[in-house]
């Protein structure tokens, strides 16, 4: 399993959609998954501590799981297919690891909030990107990068 952490979150304006970028600071690369402008939202969101006035659906969801006596343990991203991530929450109850299938990018939104790790499969190792090759890839053709 690679652990990876939320290094930042953007907006896409040709698709209507956002980016998360899940950094490898062991390897210095990144696994990029797009996913929905609500979703990239609430991420955002969890990850700044930004407070609202009524609790949103991620931030329910994390009162009903420690409401029901449970305790986010972490999210794994097992695998992709037909360029669709899929994941798995873990939670811990009364003792015992409890899997649920989740979209990443809601498993995300739930960890961010409470602090929780994420990892990758080994297997999706593969679909990361250099931290170099990104940079490159994200520089206009006349800047130079030191």
């Amino acid at each position: 399993m690679i652990e990876v952490h939320v290094d930042r979150v953007g907006f896409i304006p040709e698709s209507g959609s956002m980016s998360v970028f899940l950094k490898d600071p062991a390897k210095g690369r990144f696994l990029i998954i797009q996913v929905g402008v609500f979703e990239g939202t609430a991420i955002i969101q969890g990850m700044n501590k930004i407070p609202t006035r009524r609790p949103l659906s991620h931030d329910l969801l994390v009162s009903l799981i420690r409401h029901l006596g449970g305790e986010i343990q972490y999210l794994v991203i097992h695998d992709l297919v037909e360029n669709t991530y899929y994941g798995q929450i873990k939670l811990l109850r009364k003792g015992r690891e409890i899997g649920v299938d989740t979209r990443p990018s809601d498993g995300i939104a739930l960890c961010v909030r409470v602090g929780a790790p994420i990892f990758v499969d080994e297997r999706l190792s593969e679909h990361f990107i250099d931290e170099m090759d990104l940079l490159m890839a994200m520089t206009p053709g006349d800047e130079t990068v030191h």
